[in-house]
């Protein structure tokens, strides 16, 4: 099973290389303080002063994989979203092995070390996905096995380390959903360890509220899995308006923060965002902004017309990296369904809503788009 965590691991072997007295950062309050700023930075998009606070880490720490981590995490926010052929990609995944191969000359090849839990846990979750990214799905199962033997090394860590409360939570939540959501899995799931979507969801606010380094993540996957599969949108606003209070210069938190307010009825709100997001150099941010806008025009200000046109532009300058907003397309998809549905053009209606169900993972796009054709 593969989960699409943008920075997730990462963050929890940053986070227990502060209770490491083998590592002697628990000691090291200049070097937590160091790395809290770093991460700070990174998550701004204060990227000159994140590459140099990561310089003194590493200076510090020379054979800790403290410092490959921030590099990856600093690699993967800079260049975001980054191209699976760019170089950017290639050097992340450098670092990615570098702090694996560290975490193992430190913490040995199947370590019980908390600290090396997670590290390892970092670098195989995301060695994963660069496999899966490349189509070499072999490779990718072999790291993803990897990556789930450590994880149940975390499931009785959480009373000790407040912050491993945002792994399990993530895991007994998906564990459940995927295959709700991808029935074909369903029957390799006898593999997996059993979950509790609920207990998942409660596991996951406790990290926000006793952790300190995985309530960024948290935040932004509770958001979206109330989104996208839970339909609480007052609760993922919530989330996103925390994120966008700590990190204003994250794009990504922009991004998502404006489909919340949208989302809510929230639309004069959700304008300067949208704008941010049309001032983006990467075309990416301008689909998703003219899918917000299609959004408001169909639903608030009643425009039929622009609202047309705006989810048409969304397909021609957005549709360059769908990982992270093909679900926009298929809330403009339906939101085109809606509009021909109501001029009485039936026919385009259901070939739009096709369309949509091609790309829709939100339950409510899903749901919207089979049932009107179900009755159609």
């Amino acid at each position: 099973m593969k989960f699409n965590v943008h920075a997730v691991v990462i963050f929890f072997g940053l986070f227990l290389a502060f209770f490491s007295v083998q590592a002697q950062l628990l000691t090291d309050t200049l070097a937590q303080q160091q790395i809290k700023q770093t991460l700070d930075k990174i998550y701004n998009f204060e990227f000159v002063e994140a590459e140099r606070m990561i310089a003194m880490v590493e200076k510090r720490y020379p054979r800790h994989p403290v410092s490959p981590m921030l590099q990856a995490l600093y690699s993967s926010w800079k260049h975001f979203p980054m191209d699976p052929k760019s170089q950017a990609y290639s050097t992340y995944q450098t670092y990615l092995r570098e702090a694996l191969e560290k975490t193992k000359a430190t913490f040995g090849e199947d370590t019980n070390h908390p600290e090396g839990i997670f590290f390892a846990l970092s670098a195989h979750s995301y060695l994963s996905l660069v496999a899966a990214e490349e189509k070499d799905y072999m490779k990718a199962l072999g790291e993803a096995k990897k990556t789930y033997a450590f994880m149940k090394k975390g499931f009785e860590l959480m009373n000790k380390f407040p912050e491993f409360f945002f792994s399990t939570g993530l895991y007994n939540y998906y564990v459940v959903q995927y295959p709700e959501n991808h029935p074909v899995v369903k029957p390799f799931m006898f593999f997996f360890t059993d979950g509790n979507k609920e207990l998942g969801l409660q596991q996951m606010e406790k990290s926000i509220h006793r952790g300190i380094f995985s309530r960024t993540e948290a935040c932004y996957w509770l958001a979206h899995i109330y989104i996208k599969h839970e339909l609480k949108l007052q609760k993922a606003l919530q989330y996103t308006q925390l994120l966008i209070n700590k990190y204003p210069a994250n794009t990504q938190y922009i991004m998502r923060h404006a489909e919340m307010l949208v989302a809510n009825g929230k639309y004069e709100q959700a304008q300067p965002y949208i704008q941010q997001l049309l001032a983006q150099p990467n075309k990416m941010f301008h689909g998703a902004a003219y899918v917000f806008q299609g959004i408001i025009q169909e639903k608030g200000t009643k425009n039929h017309a622009l609202a047309r046109l705006n989810y048409q532009k969304a397909f021609t300058l957005g549709t360059n990296d769908k990982r992270y907003t093909k679900d926009y397309y298929a809330q403009a998809y339906a939101g085109l369904a809606r509009i021909a549905d109501q001029e009485g053009n039936k026919q385009r209606a259901k070939e739009n809503y096709k369309k949509s169900l091609e790309l829709a993972e939100y339950e409510s796009t899903v749901r919207e788009a089979k049932n009107y054709l179900k009755n159609a």
